[in-house]
């Protein structure tokens, strides 16, 4: 037994010390990768060296801009001056060389005429050497503009550069022109660029040193956290990461204010999107309500109160106020009926013979318009599953939508047979197809909407109150159907499509059906009305 034991120890011993080196070979191997606190120490040092670089360059910007502005300021104050000294040397009176006042040193002044320098003289102390002339071009694209100081080099092709001034002089057409040295100007930028290079980087040494002890802090607890989990992986199980700690809390704290706030967020969402269907609903339903119901209040109100006496005015009042309550009434039942679907409440679910409520529905349309071009074409004894009332609904809800938006001499045509789905499966297919006034594709995207009419300028009385195709829609998807819709435009007609699951009725049965998929079977000859057929 003792022999087992130590076999035992030294195979666990084994495993682990195999487990360990492969543990070190890993780390060995695995790319490092940056820290969390790295990245944020990264982050905050390039935007802190983005702010202090845009800072410098608004310093030095503007900078440079007030000491060109000063030194601008400068030619234009001493030109005059600087004129009259240059002309008293150009004709060798005395004072010839001397410096005019705020001209400083190594300035130079030119006289032009004729498009050419007559005359070119160095203000400089007495003992100075002078230094290159400015390099000054009367004519082509590049020569100096009166008036409007600008930057010129040296005509010895030195990096001296000069702010040079042109102004025409009132003794025949000669320019007089003052070049002042910017010498100075470019020292004074050079010594600012310094300086503040040199400061901001100090500020950026002192920011990510204060950066690097502020994120230490902040990541304090997750770093105990690590430093706990490495312990306990290396096999150092005694390790516990505290209950009471400030890691733990924060850990469970933000793992349950997550799953607290994307449940709270989510059942937020489906309030609102909830409340704001009901709201929809409830204000369309009240819009469409209040018409009959103030038709009715109208007419009793002129009834009572006596306005209207005569047994005929009488008479037509109170068949108005029944036409309203009629429609009030098929509005109530329908939007009922659209509640209990939303509700997903079972309707019947019986074998109906589909061709026949199709085939009598055609019927009563004919009835309706006897004027009409219809053409139907009705394959017989197709069975579906479902709620015959409902589905009665649907055929006649279409062909009211074909009675009420084309004229009763606008061609239409019903179809009904059976053809495949995606899957291959029998489905029965009922189209009715108009040559009517048609759709547009933004009309064809809410065609389906509760209480969208795709003509507003129509009554209701006229137009309806915009639920026909709705409940086609919700009733079809009830039966595990669906319905669709196309138009090839204004002005071409529209196509409404419904599809059903057919009932099995033996295996035979399907078959039959999909032998004539869109046809009536033989021996049943489509059925026409009216004058087109």
């Amino acid at each position: 037994m003792k022999d087992i034991g130590l076999v035992a120890v030294k195979e666990i011993l084994r495993r682990r010390i195999e487990a360990t080196q492969q543990s070190q070979a890993d780390a060995r191997n695995k790319k490092p990768k940056s820290t969390l606190k790295a990245k944020l120490l990264i982050t905050v040092a390039l935007l802190v060296a983005f702010g202090l670089g845009i800072a410098d360059l608004a310093t030095y910007t503007a900078l440079q801009s007030f000491l060109y502005q000063k030194l601008d300021q400068q030619l234009q104050t001493t030109i005059g001056s600087t004129a009259q000294a240059l002309f008293e040397s150009f004709q060798g009176r005395p004072g010839n060389g001397s410096i005019p006042a705020m001209v400083p040193d190594g300035s130079w002044g030119e006289i032009a005429s004729g498009g050419r320098i007559v005359f070119s003289v160095a203000f400089v102390q007495p003992g100075t050497l002078q230094g290159s002339p400015p390099k000054i071009q009367l004519s082509g694209s590049q020569a100096i503009k009166v008036n409007h100081p600008t930057t010129v080099t040296a005509s010895n092709g030195s990096q001296i550069q000069y702010r040079a001034l042109a102004i025409t002089t009132s003794v025949g057409n000669v320019t007089v022109i003052l070049a002042i040295p910017e010498t100075g100007l470019h020292a004074t930028l050079s010594r600012l660029a310094i300086v503040t290079t040199l400061v901001s980087l100090t500020l950026l040494v002192i920011l990510i040193a204060l950066g690097f002890y502020l994120i230490g802090i902040g990541l304090a607890p997750l770093d105990r956290m690590t430093e706990t989990a490495d312990q306990i992986s290396k096999g150092d199980f005694s390790r516990r990461i505290e209950a009471e700690s400030r890691d733990a809390e924060v850990e469970k704290l933000a793992d349950a204010l997550n799953y607290m706030l994307g449940t709270i967020q989510a059942e937020i969402e489906k309030r609102e999107a909830s409340e704001g269907r009901l709201k929809r609903f409830v204000a369309d339903a009240s819009h469409e309500l209040r018409t009959p119901l103030t038709s009715i209040r109208g007419y009793a109100e002129l009834i009572e109160t006596g306005l209207i006496s005569k047994p005929e005015d009488i008479y037509s009042a109170a068949e108005r106020i029944t036409t309203e309550s009629v429609r009030m009434a098929g509005l109530v039942e329908d939007l009922l009926l659209l509640a209990r679907l939303d509700q997903a409440r079972a309707l019947q679910k019986l074998d109906v013979n589909f061709s026949q409520i199709v085939a009598a529905v055609v019927a009563d349309a004919h009835v309706v318009e006897p004027n009409r071009p219809l053409n139907a074409s009705i394959a017989p004894d197709i069975h579906v599953i479902g709620d015959q009332p409902r589905l009665t609904q649907v055929v006649s809800n279409i062909m009211s939508n074909l009675r009420t938006h084309t004229t009763e001499n606008t061609q239409a045509e019903i179809t009904l047979g059976v053809t495949a789905d995606e899957q291959g499966a029998p489905i029965c297919q009922l189209s009715v197809r108009d040559w009517g006034p048609g759709l547009s594709k933004e009309q064809l995207d809410h065609v389906f909407e509760r209480f969208y009419r795709a003509d507003p300028s129509r009554t209701r009385s006229q137009g309806g109150a915009g639920l026909g195709l709705s409940l086609v829609q919700s009733i079809t998807e009830s039966h595990n159907g669906k319905v669709w819709i196309t138009s090839g435009g204004i002005g071409k007609g529209i196509t409404i499509g419904v599809e059903l699951p057919i009932a099995n009725q033996g295996p035979n049965t399907a078959q039959n059906h999909l032998g004539s998929i869109d046809s009536p079977l033989s021996g049943d000859p489509p059925v026409s009305f009216g004058s087109g057929s």
